[in-house]
């Protein structure tokens, strides 16, 4: 028996973003394929994720109900439409790991790009004074500093899949999709890998090296 289909989603993407999936199987699988992601993010990873260029290529699919439902409580969790998660997520699958860090350098904000510019600059001030030191034989330290989470990150996190889990236990029918994700927040494991891709999310674009000399 065919699953029943829900309306059909027209979502703008990038002329390249097009032309990739023009080039491959149908597009309503691929878009398919790429929500199986939605399974293993939560909230705040999906939060994090580029939206990518709206473009003005237009593609319009249809999904069976039970993903629909699944991008439509994901849209009331994040505050993002279901055009914007689902651009994302196909987005995310056509980004090589430099094109994706180049996009995320876009999203941040203006100040964030300055304070990372300044940070650069003052390390190579640093490593003209390293190199200074070493010419007159004088010794020097450098410590590497990992990026460490903070307790307001996991708090964060924390609250984001407590909000998340809440939201679907309320509903009173869920699709699949939707039962194997409330399946993952109620299994410690699985949901303690939630936090650990949740944490990673957030701490992308942090710097963690610092040269002391």
């Amino acid at each position: 028996m065919a699953r029943k289909m829900a309306s059909k989603i027209t979502v703008k993407v990038s002329e390249k973003t097009f032309r990739k999936l023009r080039a491959g199987r149908n597009i309503s699988e691929q878009v398919r394929a790429a929500l199986e992601r939605l399974k293993e993010i939560g909230p705040e990873e999906l939060k994090r994720m580029t939206e990518g260029a709206v473009g003005k290529e237009k593609i319009t699919v249809k999904l069976p109900e039970e993903e629909y439902a699944m991008l439509k409580s994901l849209s009331e969790e994040t505050g993002m439409t279901v055009s914007a998660i689902v651009r994302a997520l196909l987005n995310k699958k056509e980004e090589s790991t430099g094109r994706k860090e180049v996009k995320a350098r876009h999203k941040r904000g203006k100040e964030e790009i300055y304070e990372e510019i300044i940070e650069k600059l003052n390390e190579l001030k640093q490593l003209e004074a390293i190199e200074k030191r070493k010419k007159e034989g004088r010794p020097v330290f450098v410590i590497e500093e990992k990026k460490q989470p903070s307790l307001e990150d996991y708090k964060a996190v924390e609250n984001s899949l407590k909000k998340w889990e809440e939201s679907l236990s309320k509903k009173k029918r869920l699709s699949r999709r939707e039962e194997q994700v409330l399946e993952m927040l109620r299994d410690p494991e699985k949901r303690a890998e939630l936090v650990r891709r949740n944490i990673k999310a957030r701490l992308r674009g942090r710097s963690g090296k610092k040269i002391v000399y």
